[in-house]
């Protein structure tokens, strides 16, 4: 039975997956999207309660 020369050690060898290390994304990209969310869920669910009313009007 041999024991390898350069130990138990395990090398983690850099592929290009992991070679930079994790992404680290701008504060600002979190910001913008809430934003792009906020006016594009509001409208739709503001028209979702006008049509709502509309209805119970019509009963």
């Amino acid at each position: 039975m041999s024991t390898p020369s350069s130990g138990s050690a395990k090398v983690e060898r850099k592929t290009k997956d992991n070679q930079h290390g994790p992404i680290h994304y701008p504060l600002w990209f979190g910001g913008s999207a809430s934003c792009f969310a906020a006016c594009v869920t509001h409208p739709l669910d503001l028209s979702e309660l006008n049509t709502n009313g509309m209805e119970e009007k019509r009963r």
